[in-house]
């Protein structure tokens, strides 16, 4: 059993067993700025990604090496699609070890090429720094689909922790 205390910008994680507490390894994501002219600007997503960092690194004692961010230009699809790949296989994250995934920016919808009786017709997407909102042929230009991301992470959970949170603050609108 974990605990997790706060308590006056503190964080404090403890087992009642005794056992070592795993040591929280963290992949942020922030874009305010877009390639595509269209995709208006935000202006909080990067701020908010250097403040998680901030408070992981400050109040919970997180090692800087257990903290990958990417802003702005850093988070093409590409980039945030080998981030999270690369979570699989970094040897630094042991088989308990909590994985927090975080984005801000922007998302939206498409529509799926598959229909099932528990999908509305969408598939919700984060926006990456060089998706064009045009449409594109290729890979490059395309959102971060969630199935997408979710195939990432049950692999991750495989070869690693299936411990994950993952929090998207998303825009949807613009």
């Amino acid at each position: 059993v974990l605990l997790c205390s706060l308590s006056h910008n503190n964080v404090t994680l403890t087992y009642y067993d005794g056992s070592p507490t795993p040591s929280l390894f963290a992949l942020i994501i922030g874009i305010n700025k877009y390639a595509d002219p269209s995709v208006p600007d935000l202006l909080g997503a990067v701020n908010d990604a250097i403040a998680v960092k901030h408070f992981l690194a400050s109040n919970a004692s997180l090692a800087k090496n257990r903290i990958i961010i990417l802003r702005d230009e850093e988070a093409t699809q590409d980039g945030i699609m080998s981030a999270l790949r690369s979570l699989a296989y970094n040897s630094a994250i042991g088989t308990q070890d909590p994985i927090l995934i975080y984005y801000a920016g922007y998302g939206s919808e498409v529509a799926s090429p598959i229909t099932t009786n528990i999908s509305d017709g969408t598939i919700q997407m984060l926006l990456p720094y060089d998706f064009e909102s045009k449409g594109s042929k290729g890979a490059q230009g395309q959102g971060v689909l969630y199935p997408e991301i979710s195939q990432v992470l049950a692999e991750v959970a495989m070869r690693k922790s299936d411990n994950i949170v993952s929090y998207f603050r998303i825009a949807f609108s613009f």
